[in-house]
């Protein structure tokens, strides 16, 4: 799997977020988006964004349960 994002200023953005198919639903997904907390909290950067199409319900509900908030459609 791998995770790429920008920043921008105090922001950031993600990307996108894959894990192979094989791996999905094994925490990968959760130790990847951990590390970026991780790598973000230590460059001062405050907001991270990820835009999701609206189709996409398992992706939806990962970032949620992740602690990401709805803030457009």
């Amino acid at each position: 799997g791998y995770i790429l994002w920008r920043e921008i200023g105090d922001e950031s953005e993600i990307l996108t977020l894959v894990i192979a198919p094989e791996k999905q639903n094994k925490g990968q997904g959760r130790h990847l988006l951990n590390t970026l907390f991780h790598h973000l909290r230590i460059r001062g950067i405050a907001k991270l964004f990820i835009e999701v199409a609206e189709d996409n319900v398992p992706a939806k509900h990962f970032y949620l349960k992740e602690g990401f908030v709805l803030i457009g459609m």
